[in-house]
């Protein structure tokens, strides 16, 4: 464990796989460059794998590199997946597609069609602790009706190593990474940007490494190092200075009958004024009483720039209660206060959003999910109506929205459904 916590250097594993007559022997490789601490650079981490005389290398986390060869990471997957049939279990996946109408014409209507397929692996350690590795691609083709499948993209969805005990948690490579009790107006949406109106629950993954160690009485201490990309993410309005380091950590334990938990986060953003540094406080917290009751308070300040509103403020109070409606309607309300001043105590610019959502189920199959959401300064209302039915590995999404024209009037209008009045159909395959 201590060669894979080192700076820089070299972790390998032997791995054996029989199947049959036939016998794969090989060995799990992990490759770190040296940290350049003078120009915070994120260093290269290599995995690879190699078989018997013929290697199979593919660079799953590659923290230095932002383009990787499509077709490279294609055949390592499958070369990997392949293993399933010495002794592993086949790849995992998931097959979504897609058909939304929208107000235009017909012809205008968006079809699409997904692949995940997620290939994972482990191996227990006498001492309590493990191995585990998951690798996942994102394969989708999509288009408007009189012009199908006109866009089509491969890339990496996850592909991370993890060593884990009862103690101890250090996960490294592409990963989604989110915390915080709020689930609809979430001011610690840092590094995802998942709808809570997609029933697939999508989004991107960050780079880096991750430590989690797990402490008496449910506390717990994350420490993360992320590497800075030329896209924004979560609730960034700039982006990251590329192949920059992050920092951050969390600490979070029990208090009665909840929970309390402080972050920190420090990064280099990349505006067109020039690079400057991001510090962001967070404290958030949960109760479940009567009602669940919980809230997000988040302050992010950056370096001081003339003329600039350099500090933003967001809170979120949220609450959650069970109605003993049919099969139980579950209620979750929130608010969220986002804030811009010239500084922590100044008076700025403010907003409100506020957030309603309702699910509920009609016998074992059927269930029924809205989020209404209002931007209280434009006096947008965006409305989320969802219909499923699901089985064990088939599930069926009859999706109706309608959500301001001219502008993204609430923090849940995301990438996942278009602005204006569409009805969306969506088939999810589980394998």
């Amino acid at each position: 464990m201590s060669h894979f916590l080192a700076p820089h250097g070299k972790f390998s594993r032997p791995f054996r796989f029989k199947c049959a007559s036939a016998v794969l022997t090989g060995k799990w490789q992990i490759i770190t460059e040296p940290f350049d601490i003078k120009r915070q650079k994120c260093p290269r981490v290599t995995m690879a794998v190699a078989a018997n005389d013929v290697g199979v290398r593919g660079v799953l986390g590659s923290m230095g590199n932002k383009n990787v060869n499509e077709h490279l990471l294609i055949l390592a997957f499958f070369c990997l997946g392949g293993l399933g049939f010495c002794g592993l279990e086949a790849p995992d996946g998931q097959l979504s597609g897609w058909f939304d109408i929208g107000e235009g014409s017909f012809s205008d209507s968006r079809l699409g069609i997904r692949y995940i397929p997620t290939f994972s692996w482990e191996h227990e350690r006498d001492a309590g602790g493990k191995w585990d590795l998951e690798v996942a691609l994102n394969a989708q083709s999509w288009g408007r009706l009189d012009d199908t499948f006109s866009n089509s993209d491969v890339k990496l969805y996850r592909g991370w190593l993890r060593y884990s005990s009862p103690k101890l948690e250090v996960r490294a490579g592409l990963q989604k990474l989110e915390f915080g009790p709020a689930t609809l107006l979430r001011s610690l949406r840092w590094f995802d940007r998942i709808d809570p109106r997609d029933p697939l629950k999508l989004t991107e993954g960050v780079e880096g490494l991750l430590g989690r160690v797990h402490l008496k009485n449910n506390a717990s201490f994350w420490l993360w190092g992320l590497k800075g990309e030329d896209e924004a993410k979560g609730l960034e309005s700039v982006a990251s200075e590329d192949d920059s380091l992050e920092i951050g950590g969390r600490f979070q334990h029990s208090i009665g009958e909840g929970e309390l938990a402080y972050t920190y986060h420090h990064r280099r953003e990349a505006p067109e004024s020039g690079p400057r540094e991001e510090q962001r406080y967070a404290l958030d917290g949960k109760w479940d009483l009567v009602a669940g009751l919980w809230f997000e308070a988040v302050v992010s300040r950056r370096a001081d720039v003339t003329g600039e509103l350099n500090t933003q403020h967001f809170l979120t109070l949220g609450a959650d209660y069970t109605l003993p409606l049919g099969n139980g309607l579950h209620v979750v309300a929130e608010n969220l206060w986002l804030g811009l001043a010239e500084s922590p105590l100044a008076s700025g610019r403010d907003t409100n959003y506020s957030a309603l959502a309702l699910d509920t189920s009609s016998g074992l199959l059927n269930r029924f999910f809205a989020v209404f959401s209002y931007d209280w300064e434009r006096q947008g209302l965006s409305t989320y109506l969802s219909w499923a039915r699901v089985y064990d590995k088939w599930s069926f999404y009859l999706n109706a929205y309608d959500n301001p024209r001219t502008t993204q009037a609430t923090m849940t209008s995301g990438e996942t459904f278009g602005r204006g009045k569409g009805v969306q159909i969506l088939v999810v395959f589980n394998h």
